[in-house]
Parts: C-alpha cells; structure tokens; sequence
C-alpha cells in the first residue's frame, strides 16, 4: 500500500469536563482536564499553540509563555 491507503487512524479517547469554558481567556483558568485536552492537541500536533479563539473576538485565550514572546 501506498500514500493514503498506507495510513492507519489512531483513536485516543480523553476524559470530558462538565465545566463551561464560555468566558474564560486564561489558560490557567480552564478546568483541568479542558488543559489536558490542549496540551494533548499539541503533542500529538508537534506544534506549540499560542493560542485558541473562542467564538466572540475577546475570547481569545494565549497560552502561558506566548505572550512574552510577543514583547521580545
């Protein structure tokens, strides 16, 4: 097999809160396990996220460490 058909999903099943995150712009503020999730996003990514959007403009969450890289 070769290029897609060689690919092979991998399904990881991660704990939910109950919690809402509505409002919430500081990642130290989210509920525990909604931090595990984007910690898990970026691990298995390979990528650093600096940041989620939330659906209004001032919902927007940096993540601990990117907002002094904006200042450097």
């Amino acid at each position: 097999m070769r290029g897609f058909e060689a690919i092979q999903p991998v399904y990881t099943t991660l704990k939910g809160w109950n919690a809402s995150t509505e409002g919430i712009t500081e990642f130290d503020k989210l509920p525990k396990l909604a931090q595990d999730y984007l910690r898990f996003v970026e691990r298995e990514s390979g990528r650093r996220s600096d940041g989620f959007d939330g659906p209004e403009r001032d919902q927007t969450m940096l993540l601990p460490g990117f907002d002094a890289e904006l200042k450097a």
